[in-house]
């Protein structure tokens, strides 16, 4: 069982779980998003996962597995099996380039077992001979969550993610980068079970350190790097955080090409190190 770990200070918002179970299923980082009273997951990934392949154009998606043929549009409330219509309570939508569509259709669509469970926060997807378990998370517009081996943390829909530091579990990962669609910058977020060594933050060839303070509070101690790159091309910034009580550190970060872009993401970059939630056995 994972135990949630409060990271004070730091968190502003937590979703806690009773029962948290990472999907090792086939499903990576893949979570559902609780939206209207209902449970949504990611259509692409669970029907891949059922051995569907899935065509996407212009809103309208079809999926196929032998003679089966299922289509849906987003936004929509109903879709199609076979020729068969299938009403839906609540339409498909999209976010974070992600189409997401009702848990219960996927059992209408190819038959498999589904079950949302309320209490411990995850769905559960079961079909032959294998079964997924995705956790729940709220819908929050702008935003999408990641799970890493040991932490959940919110990022902004429009970046891409990129798992860092393979967790030692062997499955997932302990850090992550979040890159900008206009690649000026780079978030970074590294939380491991408990303690660890971040790869990001390590000098790379041609950077020179231009500034380090160290701050302590307590069981807390907060170290503050900045890094240069060659030729001024760039800089990285990140703290890491000790905490000597529960034997944990985390590191946040963020790298950006010039002072614009700096000032252009950061107030993104403050509320994102808000979100993290750090789970520990």
């Amino acid at each position: 069982m994972k135990q949630l770990w409060i990271v004070p200070g730091i968190v502003a918002c937590l979703v806690i779980c009773g029962v948290c179970v990472r999907a090792d299923n086939g499903l990576g980082e893949e979570v559902a998003l609780l939206r209207s009273g209902r449970a949504f997951v990611p259509l692409r990934a669970v029907f891949e996962w059922l051995d569907a392949e899935v065509l996407y154009a212009n809103g309208k998606i079809t999926a196929t597995r032998g003679n089966d043929i299922v289509k849906l549009a987003i936004g929509r409330p109903a879709a199609t099996k076979n020729g068969r219509t299938i009403s839906l309570d609540v339409a498909p939508f999209v976010t974070g380039g992600k189409s997401f569509v009702p848990l219960r259709f996927v059992a209408e669509a190819f038959g498999a077992t589904v079950n949302y469970n309320a209490q411990q926060l995850n769905v559960t997807v079961i079909y032959a001979d294998k079964q997924a378990t995705l956790l729940v998370f709220a819908y929050r517009a702008g935003w999408l969550p990641y799970m890493g081996a040991w932490f959940k943390i919110d990022y902004p829909v429009h970046f891409r993610p990129i798992g860092r530091e393979q967790s030692s579990s062997g499955q997932g990962y302990d850090g992550a980068s979040f890159v900008s669609p206009d690649g000026l910058v780079e978030f970074y977020v590294f939380s491991p079970q408990w303690q660890g060594e971040s790869n990001w933050v390590k000098p790379k060839p041609g950077e020179r350190e231009s500034a380090r303070s160290t701050e302590r509070d307590g069981d807390r101690t907060a170290t503050h790097v900045t890094l240069t790159g060659p030729d001024d091309a760039y800089e990285r910034a990140y703290v890491e955080i000790k905490d000597d009580l529960s034997n944990t550190n985390w590191f946040f970060g963020i790298m950006y090409e010039n002072q614009n872009a700096h000032d252009k993401y950061l107030p993104l970059y403050l509320e994102f190190k808000e979100g993290l939630v750090q789970y520990a056995d």
